[in-house]
């Protein structure tokens, strides 16, 4: 499979992305972990797991608090766009019906192929729905 995603975002899931979330807005490990209703353990590996994938310590003790790093401030914002945009996933928009369809479909735009084909021949069809003689 050949992709341009670098393998390490492929580990960010749904549970990834919302325990970042609440340790950038808690700056805390136990109470992110309160508020997404998992031990404090599980969220530490969720921390330990995230620094590895990111490739920074997002939160770090500065004397009896934790603090956001840099990287993890600049992390904020992107964060909440991304679970806004994944609450838009679910919407209900009712069933694809394509005699009323406005939008138009190429297979150009399916996983950056060329459509058609180089050397491909291609034919021109009636509308769909049209009658044939």
């Amino acid at each position: 499979m050949r992709s341009g995603v670098n393998p390490a975002v492929r580990r960010l899931d749904e549970a990834l992305i919302r325990s970042l979330h609440e340790l950038l807005s808690c700056n805390s490990i136990s109470a992110a972990a309160l508020r997404l209703g998992m031990s404090q353990p599980a969220m530490s590996r969720q921390l330990r797991t995230l620094r590895q994938i990111i490739g920074d310590p997002l939160l770090v003790r500065v004397g009896n608090r934790m603090m956001l790093t840099p990287r993890a401030e600049s992390l904020v914002a992107p964060v909440r766009r991304i679970l806004n945009d994944m609450a838009l996933l679910p919407a209900r928009v009712g069933p694809f019906d394509p005699q009323v369809a406005q939008s138009v479909f190429s297979p150009a735009g399916l996983c950056g192929a060329a459509w058609p084909p180089p050397g491909a021949h291609t034919a021109i069809l009636p509308p769909a729905g049209s009658a044939s003689r």
